[in-house]
């Protein structure tokens, strides 16, 4: 699966830095790191797409800073 991320800066800026492509890998694992989002309400965004799947656009969106967080992302079989 394709893995897109974005998010803002603490400016509430989206910029490229803080913006990748992830791929799992054939188990389908990932693993993600990036700073905080420093916007006033802390949010990250993920497309997640994968041949003869359903895409996937979501976001997670916290309180509070965490050191780690887990995301499974769960895709349906197109019909």
């Amino acid at each position: 699966a394709k893995i897109d991320h974005w998010q803002a800066d603490s400016h509430g800026v989206y910029t490229a830095r803080l913006r990748g492509v992830l791929f799992a890998d054939p188990q389908g694992g990932y693993r993600f790191e990036t700073e905080w989002p420093g916007t006033p309400i802390p949010h990250l965004h993920f497309i997640v797409s994968a041949p003869g799947y359903q895409t996937l656009v979501t976001q997670w969106v916290g309180d509070e800073p965490v050191s780690r967080i887990r995301l499974d992302f769960v895709l349906r079989a197109k019909r």
